[in-house]
């Protein structure tokens, strides 16, 4: 959740300040593309202004696109 206003992101586990989420080991459809929709909606969280962000799991980051761009890099 984006509070905009604030300039905080609350991302769960989907953006994590040392780790990457576990993609693709849930059963899924036929050619789905798990870790294609997730690249997909890390590159959609920088369509906002950057923001501190606040991980379910690890320490507080000063800035959500740097850790997306890291985590698009590592491929």
């Amino acid at each position: 959740m984006l509070d905009g206003r604030r300039g905080l992101l609350f991302s769960g586990d989907h953006v994590l300040p040392r780790i990457t989420p576990s993609i693709g080991f849930e059963a899924a459809d036929p050619g789905a593309r798990p870790l294609a929709a997730y690249r997909d909606s890390l590159h959609l969280i920088t369509e906002h202004a950057d923001a501190r962000l606040l991980p379910a799991h690890g320490p507080v980051t000063d800035s959500t696109h740097t850790r997306v761009a890291e985590l698009v890099a590592s491929r």
